[in-house]
C-alpha cells in the first residue's frame, strides 16, 4: 500500500507533465511561425510562470483562449474541459504541498485520478498540436504546390 509521500510523487509527476506538454507545445507553435531568437527569449522572460503561459502567451499565439480551445476540441470521447478542472485541482493540491508543506489533500483517489487522467492529458495535446501546428502546416503545404 502506497503512503502519502508516494501518492504526492504521482500528483506533483502528473502536474508536471502538464505543464511540460504545454511548454512544449508553446515552443513549437512559436518554432512553426519562426520567431525571431530575440522575440523567442523576450518571450520567455515575459511569460517566465505556467499561468503566464496559459492565460496570456497562448491567447496571443493562437488568437483564442484557453477554455475556449479545449471546450472545442473532440478525442475519443474525452471531456476536456472537466479534464482541465481536475487540472485546476491537482495544481492546488501540488502548490499547498509545495508552498505550505500540506501533504493531507494527497490521498490515493487524488493519485490514481492522476494516473486515469494522463492518457487524456496527452490526447488534449495531440489535439492542440493537430488543430494549431499540423493543420497549419498541411495548408501551406497545400498552398506552396
Amino acid at each position: 500500500m502506497a503512503n502519502r509521500a508516494q501518492h504526492a510523487a504521482v500528483v506533483i509527476f502528473f502536474c508536471t507533465i502538464k505543464e511540460l506538454l504545454l511548454e512544449r507545445f508553446l515552443s513549437a507553435f512559436i518554432i512553426w511561425f519562426a520567431m525571431p531568437t530575440s522575440l523567442r527569449e523576450q518571450i520567455e522572460k515575459e511569460y517566465d510562470t505556467h499561468s503566464r503561459r496559459l492565460n496570456k502567451l497562448f491567447p496571443a499565439l493562437t488568437a483564442n483562449k484557453w477554455l475556449d480551445v479545449i471546450s472545442s476540441l473532440h478525442s475519443d470521447g474525452n471531456d476536456f474541459v472537466a479534464l482541465n478542472k481536475f487540472f485546476e485541482q491537482a495544481s492546488k493540491e501540488r502548490n499547498n504541498l509545495v508552498h505550505e508543506g500540506d501533504h493531507f489533500g494527497m490521498d490515493e483517489t487524488m493519485a490514481l485520478d492522476c494516473v486515469h487522467n494522463l492518457i487524456p492529458t496527452l490526447d488534449l495535446f495531440v489535439a492542440l498540436n493537430n488543430l494549431f501546428i499540423h493543420q497549419r502546416r498541411e495548408s501551406l503545404n497545400m498552398l506552396r504546390k
